[in-house]
């Protein structure tokens, strides 16, 4: 009753404010706050709005003055915030709030504190689910590619035998588990590892019977992201063949699919992006009694999947489950996401990076609507994070991917430089003076990278900035006036662009078919007219089993060669334009090889082959020709280390070389200078965190 009688009253402040012209003016405030993000206009006419004699509109107008100072320094929205409580104690829900913010803020007025804890530094999954307890975390085991279930406290993982196998035998998977409503039953992705996926339910229980509730090629992926309350049906994300998404309820019982609403490309992440973004948009979200559904997305729909995606501008909105109204919850400029309810499904928690960072904000919700304005809890909780769920306790739970890319060199005998440089995939240009390499995009980065040229000689840098570059290794032209980045823009194409290192121009000379053309590795000839490329088996696309090269004049293709099937392959070209290197990678086989070929397509040799015992290939990291073209230098991941090798160009055993590349990171590329004594080298290491917020519950009462 106490809820319906505030919601009454908020109501009727709106409409029948005692001063009707400051109440525009506040409404017109909240408008360029929320909806515009234009501060600037907004704290102005706040302030006036504060000036109103009726209470409640002035302790309402303080409360979002406050929100806005918050953004622009914390001193005077602590002032603002206490200034509330101290004049205005008649206004019991707005002082209450009040009091929550100055709790975020570090101020006196509450006890109840936020506390941030890490759980593990490595136990990080973005797709995991929980027990309601937080005791147990369902995960895909990716030693294996089974579901597993994990227990946080002390690491033990019990795999539930989705899938008996291990990679050795099957490329197939389990992804995206979410536990129903009494924790019997795990609905999740099943790839089949042959381009093809299903959405699965099974008995939570080692060799529980697996049912398949949904299979068809109208659609590419499933994103399970909770079941309804009654455990009859499942909340689903599906992405269709064109790249478009749409929200879905599907049957448990008999997998008949209702679709609630399409989303088009306003998902900011697919299977058919290839997992592009470090971090994929949030899980929807269903209140407790299951009336409502929450999610993020676009607030604008991108023209075309493969057009630029602007995934700036986000917003939360609150969707009837049965699909028949919708209402913009959360409308501020920025990346609003990860919206996570409370057990009483009293407060929606978001995240938002409206001040630059990602913070943790609430809003209270009631009936699928605003029942309160939007506050700040805490701030920087992580610079790329996915919610994971509230606990019973009160406990926040999220993942956080933390990365880092650098480059260094390296010469032979001699420990590596200790001066980094922060990029990936370095490539040098002819005459050795500059490095090519790609920069994750300040602040937070994603995967947002732009071209960076940096001098070996003066440590001045220039970016180019372009949407859509993929961090493949860039390749300069001989004539050392530009270079060439794959660009692929959301979407099933790609291209290859050269930048004009003058004029900072990007433009298209190649767009191939990813059906076809596989991977970013690519060489180009020493005459700057003919690009040499691994190739896909046009009737599966997981297997790549030739070379391809392409006339950049006609756009001609034509095969160079053809080898075994594999589910990888990369190319490098010699020094004289005469023989490709070839690595191709059998998963099956658990093997790696190393071959030549002629660019006519003539003498195809295997030079060497390393196998695993434990089905996973041996790791052969990029690769290289020595400058006189006899030889070839390697990389391989030994015992957590990475160690630059040298083969001879006709075979024989590999030897090791004095090349210093351990950083602790997994080698990347590797980029011979002209006179051949120097490597520049890039590592990335990832680490996906499990953290949780404590006494969220508690701050929110």
């Amino acid at each position: 009753m106490r809820r319906i009688l505030l919601a009454a009253t908020l109501l009727a402040a709106a409409l029948y404010a005692a001063d009707p012209a400051r109440e525009q003016t506040l409404q017109r405030a909240i408008d360029l706050m929320e909806s515009k993000g234009d501060m600037g206009r907004a704290m102005p006419l706040l302030e006036d709005a504060a000036r109103s004699a009726d209470k409640a509109l002035a302790a309402r107008a303080l409360l979002y003055l406050g929100q806005g100072q918050e953004r622009q320094g914390t001193e005077q929205a602590r002032a603002t915030y206490e200034r509330i409580i101290k004049e205005f104690g008649g206004q019991t829900e707005t002082v209450a709030v009040a009091r929550r913010r100055l709790t975020g803020l570090g101020g006196a007025h509450s006890s109840p504190t936020l506390t941030k804890r890490l759980i593990c530094d490595k136990c990080g999954d973005l797709y995991a689910d929980f027990s309601p307890d937080g005791r147990l975390m369902l995960v895909t085991d990716w030693d294996t590619g089974d579901l597993a279930i994990r227990e946080v406290s002390t690491g033990q993982i019990k795999r539930l035998m989705a899938k008996p196998s291990s990679w050795r035998d099957s490329d197939a998977y389990g992804e995206s588990p979410v536990y129903s409503p009494d924790a019997r039953q795990i609905a999740y992705l099943w790839d089949t590892g042959k381009d093809h996926t299903q959405l699965r339910v099974m008995a939570n229980e080692p060799g529980g019977k697996a049912r398949v509730l949904v299979d068809t090629p109208e659609n590419t992926y499933y994103e399970p992201a909770a079941w309804s309350p009654d455990g009859k049906s499942i909340l689903v994300l599906i992405e269709k063949p064109d790249s478009t998404w749409q929200l879905a309820w599907v049957s448990a019982a008999d997998g008949s699919v209702k679709v609630l609403k399409s989303l088009e490309w306003r998902v900011r992440w697919g299977a058919s992006q290839a997992r592009a973004r470090p971090n994929p948009s949030s899980r929807p979200r269903i209140s407790p009694d299951g009336r409502y559904i929450f999610y993020g997305a676009l607030a604008s729909n991108p023209k075309t999947a493969k057009g630029p995606i602007d995934a700036t501008d986000q917003h939360i909105y609150a969707l009837a489950a049965d699909g028949s109204s919708e209402v913009e919850l959360v409308k501020t400029a920025g990346i609003n996401d990860n919206p996570t309810l409370t057990p009483d499904g009293k407060h929606l928690l978001f995240t938002s990076d409206r001040s630059g960072k990602s913070d943790l904000w609430s809003i209270a919700v009631e009936n699928g609507r605003a029942a309160g304005p939007q506050v700040r809890l805490m701030g920087e909780t992580g610079a790329d994070i996915r919610a994971l769920r509230m606990m019973r306790s009160g406990a926040y739970y999220y993942a956080n991917r933390t990365h880092s890319e650098t480059i260094g060199i390296a010469e032979a005998g001699k420990t590596a430089s200790p001066e980094r440089l922060f990029g990936i995939s370095p490539s040098g240009s002819p005459d050795g003076k500059y490095l090519a390499f790609f920069r994750r995009r300040a602040p937070a980065g994603g995967d947002h990278y732009d071209l960076v040229v940096h001098s070996l000689e003066t440590g001045e840098e220039k970016a180019y900035s372009f949407n859509g570059i993929r961090p493949a290794p860039p390749r300069w032209f001989h004539e050392g006036k530009g270079v060439v980045v794959l660009v692929q823009n959301p979407g099933k194409t790609r291209g290859l662009y050269r930048v004009d290192l003058n004029s900072g121009e990007f433009k298209q000379i190649l767009e191939f078919d990813d059906a076809v053309l596989r991977g970013g590795v690519f060489a180009i000839s020493p005459d700057d007219q003919t690009i040499y490329k691994a190739g896909r088996d046009p009737k599966n696309r997981q297997i790549v089993d030739r070379i391809v090269a392409i006339d950049l004049k006609t756009g001609l293709q034509k095969q160079v060669c053809a080898f075994p099937g594999t589910g990888d392959a990369g190319i490098n070209l010699s020094p004289d334009g005469r023989t490709l290197a070839i690595r191709r990678v059998d998963t099956q086989a658990g093997k790696t090889y190393l071959a030549r070929v002629a660019v006519d397509g003539s003498d195809y040799r295997e030079i060497h082959t390393a196998t695993s015992s434990s089905g996973i290939p041996v790791q052969i990291d990029q690769f290289v020709w020595t400058k006189d073209g006899r030889g070839i230098f390697f990389g391989v991941r030994q015992d957590d280390k990475s160690k630059i090798m040298r083969i001879s160009a006709e075979g024989g055993d590999p030897e090791a070389t004095d090349f210093d590349v351990s950083d602790g990171g997994n080698l990347v590329n590797i980029t011979l200078s002209p006179d051949g004594k120097r490597l520049a080298f890039s590592t990335r290491k990832q680490v996906l965190e499990l953290w949780a917020i404590d006494n969220l519950l508690s701050v929110l009462e």
